[in-house]
């Protein structure tokens, strides 16, 4: 394989510096046939319309906004019950799901809403500073 390209099993993240990795695939099929080799080291967060292509994230099982959130929180010797995060897609999910309160996108997939408590509008017209104001955290 070239210099920037490794087989799932050689991947290691301590190793090469990768943290997400985008992928386009022309037929969704194809996607779909290692889709679950993938699964046993990644997150996969598919972006799709109505064509045959499918695109989206891999990020490394043990690599997201949550296990962030929890290193700051360990550093800081923070109490998770203080948390709180915005998010507008399902690679926020593991995020949403681990902080106290998650606001997202009001347009974000139901999925997400599910574990949130609260929503936002456009950020580019104030939807983050009003969310927050409803949120009293302002």
């Amino acid at each position: 394989m070239g210099k920037n390209q490794y087989h799932t099993t050689d991947f290691d993240e301590g190793k090469h510096a990768v943290h997400k990795v985008s992928f386009l695939a022309p037929k969704r099929a194809d996607f779909e046939d290692i889709q679950d080799e993938l699964s046993k080291y990644f997150h996969i967060h598919y972006f799709f319309g109505d064509s045959n292509y499918i695109d989206g994230e891999l990020i490394p099982k043990d690599c997201t906004k949550a296990n962030g959130i929890e290193k700051i929180l360990e550093y800081y010797q923070a109490d998770p019950a203080d948390t709180i995060a915005f998010g507008d897609s399902m690679n926020d999910l593991p995020m949403i799901s681990y902080v106290n309160t998650g606001v997202v996108h009001v347009q974000s997939p139901d999925e997400l809403k599910k574990y949130s408590s609260a929503v936002f509008e456009d950020p580019d017209q104030d939807g983050i500073y009003n969310a927050m104001k409803k949120l009293n955290l302002i």
